[in-house]
């Protein structure tokens, strides 16, 4: 279900898969670590972050769900980066939402 709103369709379903995708500190933490890095592999992930595998990669199946990241396998390892498209709409809907206070 969405609202359209002077020409912008709002898919509140999405953004609320979305932010709950991203409201957990394991989540947010890889999201952080992609955006330096662009592409990481779970082992790497799991090293940096000093979580474990198995936590890692439920964290990235709930994140790609959300369309948030993406995989690429190459051999035997999966490495996953950051959707650009997703964080362009939340992006854009936090400057909407910003745009539309200051009016």
């Amino acid at each position: 279900m969405g609202n359209k709103k002077e020409g912008v369709i709002i898919d509140y379903q999405g953004l609320a898969r979305i932010l709950k995708a991203v409201a957990h500190p394991v989540r947010l933490r890889i999201i952080h670590e992609l955006s330096v890095d662009e592409r990481i592999c779970v082992s790497d992930l799991s090293e940096r972050l000093k979580v474990r595998q198995p936590t890692i990669s439920q964290s990235l199946n709930i994140l790609r769900n959300a369309g948030i990241v993406a995989c690429q396998r190459e051999g035997n390892k999966s490495y996953f980066f950051l959707k650009v498209d997703c964080l362009k709409y939340l992006i854009g809907l936090c400057q909407e939402a910003r745009d539309e206070k200051e009016r």
